[in-house]
């Protein structure tokens, strides 16, 4: 009886064995395509209009203007953009012990004047409530800031 055993399990091992290996004879299917995405031209990037270096500055807070206007003196008139960017240091600094004149409470305006080299701010920034510093990172030439 453990002959017989021995055979059938024998023969089912020839058989698992035969039946696995037969797959590996077997001619691959012929490779289908494989589809190639079309290539389109990446469209060209419009360039930017260049602004008009005479165009007035619509400035967005007043006490900004009011500082630039006092370090330009100019206290009438348009502020050009080339007036800005001829710019390269600007002080717009006032007295910490005078709370009655209004303060910065919005940096958006440094934007205009990129060849900034050096921006003094010494109380002249709006205090309760914070102003976002985050516009002064377009002044690329900056490498003097006073904020006290």
């Amino acid at each position: 009886m453990k002959r017989l055993i021995c055979v059938l399990l024998a023969l089912i091992l020839l058989f698992s064995l035969t039946g696995c290996g037969g797959a590996a004879t077997q001619e691959p299917a012929a490779a289908s395509p494989v589809p190639q995405a079309e290539t389109t031209p990446a469209p060209e990037p419009t360039p930017e209009p260049t602004p008009d270096p005479n165009q007035p500055i619509v400035f967005a807070d007043a006490a900004f203007e009011s500082g630039v206007r006092k370090a330009l003196n100019k206290p009438d008139g348009d502020i050009t953009l080339s007036e800005a960017a001829a710019l390269e240091s600007l002080n717009l600094e006032l007295p910490g012990d005078d709370w009655s004149i209004p303060r910065i409470a919005d940096l958006y305006d440094v934007q205009y004047f990129p060849n900034l080299t050096s921006l003094f701010l010494g109380w002249a920034l709006y205090q309760e409530g914070g102003v976002d510093i985050t516009p002064l990172g377009s002044l690329t030439k900056l490498e003097g800031l006073y904020m006290p």
